[in-house]
């Protein structure tokens, strides 16, 4: 999940890869661990996931994106958001993505 409207220009709020293929939902508050999968390091600096906090009156948006990779890409529990693309680069076989809102 990241939020491009950041005043850095991209924040990572959560970073889950290597999910089981078979996986259909996200069911609140699981360990991706449970999915067969590791979580990454966010924006924060933290593993898992750490949710929106935009300015006030500022509306941000955030994409919950997704990719079918034809392999399982060799990444650590540190893994950061720049060191999972750069392994899924050449593997990506879909992408889909969700977008909500948030403002307070």
């Amino acid at each position: 999940m990241d939020d491009p409207d950041a005043s850095s220009g991209g924040f990572t709020h959560w970073l889950a890869v290597n999910l089981r293929p078979d996986t259909l939902t996200l069911p609140e508050a699981v360990d991706s661990s449970e999915l067969g999968g590791v979580v990454g390091i966010n924006s924060f600096n933290r593993l898992g996931y750490s949710g929106p906090c935009p300015p006030r009156r500022e509306l941000h948006h955030y994409f919950f994106r997704v990719f079918a990779l034809d392999t399982v890409i060799p990444i650590g529990a540190d893994a950061t958001r720049e060191a999972v693309d750069a392994a899924m680069s050449g593997h990506v076989l879909a992408a889909g993505a969700l977008v909500g809102t948030f403002s307070h």
